[in-house]
């Protein structure tokens, strides 16, 4: 993780708030603690994933 760039970005509050909800249903779902970032790479990713099937 060490050579992971760092990606600064700045979100309106209410994209925010959703992200933490979001962060706080899977630690709820899985008693696992999930990190803002770690919340914010899981939906980067999937909204990836989901934008690179429809492009098939």
């Amino acid at each position: 993780m060490a050579n992971t760039p760092t990606v600064t970005l700045r979100l309106p509050a209410d994209i925010t708030a959703r992200v933490d909800a979001y962060a706080k249903s899977v630690q709820s779902e899985t008693g696992v603690e999930v990190t803002r970032t770690a919340a914010l790479k899981a939906l980067v990713i999937a909204g990836l994933e989901s934008k690179e099937k429809r492009k098939k």
